[in-house]
């Protein structure tokens, strides 16, 4: 009985591990998510690496951020939903399972106008922010009881708007997002005044609730620690973090 146990463990242990075929909702999120020809986005160049590694499949389908977040928090496991970028806060904790980090950045109040005081909660409160729309950030500008909160589709909608002086200053999602999204829209990245940094907050891969069980979910913290030691991360956050 002893020597069948064995065999039985054996004959476990060397399965392949069956490849799984995902659906990867997103949006246009630079630096990201992008659609720009050589920059599909820090976020789906680790992915797609990810999988690589790991053997699974992934179909890539853009829409509406608003939209994505939906669709995949009210999927059934069978679905095979996932979602990326998507920030880690309260508000979201108990919609899906937080599958993998692979990012963080710190939330940071940005103004071009000197005159704006980039520093001060209160005389912030008092002229217009602009922030993307149902977002970490707006969450938080609502936490500090912002009432001047002007919300957008996207970020680069924002700088429009504080290039106009409609705003006088953008919360954005981190410098790095600040310094693509600015320049993307035709601004010099140097221009833009930053604030003091918010504490930083992990961006991860997720998935509506039930979708990857334990083994899957180890192997691509496997595959991504090995990423990390092997410099591949690295390679890829130079390309998005030194660009501009």
């Amino acid at each position: 009985m002893r020597e069948f146990s064995l065999w039985v463990m054996v004959i476990c242990l060397a399965q392949p591990v069956l490849a799984e075929d995902y659906r990867l909702l997103t949006a246009e999120i630079p630096p990201f998510t992008s659609m720009e020809e050589g920059y599909k986005g820090l976020f789906l160049d680790v992915i797609e690496e990810l999988m690589q590694r790991t053997g699974d499949k992934v179909e890539l389908v853009y829409q509406p951020w608003k939209r994505s977040q939906a669709d995949v928090a009210m999927a059934s496991a069978d679905k095979k939903m996932l979602i990326a970028p998507l920030t880690r806060v309260l508000e979201r904790e108990a919609k899906y399972d937080w599958i993998l980090q692979i990012y963080q950045y710190s939330m940071v109040f940005v103004a071009l106008d000197p005159r704006v005081e980039i520093n001060n909660m209160e005389a912030l409160k008092q002229v217009p922010v602009c922030v993307i729309r149902e977002s970490p950030g707006q969450y938080k500008l609502r936490r500090l009881n912002f009432a001047n909160i002007v919300d957008r589709g996207d970020e680069s909608q924002c700088y429009k708007m504080l290039e106009s002086g409609r705003v006088k200053a953008v919360f954005s999602h981190g410098v790095i997002m600040s310094r693509w999204n600015y320049t993307r829209q035709g601004g010099e990245a140097n221009k833009l005044i930053f604030g003091a940094r918010f504490p930083a907050i992990p961006i991860f891969m997720s998935s509506s609730k039930g979708v990857i069980n334990d083994e899957s979910k180890a192997r691509f913290h496997i595959a991504f620690d090995e990423m990390v030691v092997d410099g591949t991360y690295r390679q890829i956050l130079d390309k998005y973090e030194k660009r501009f």
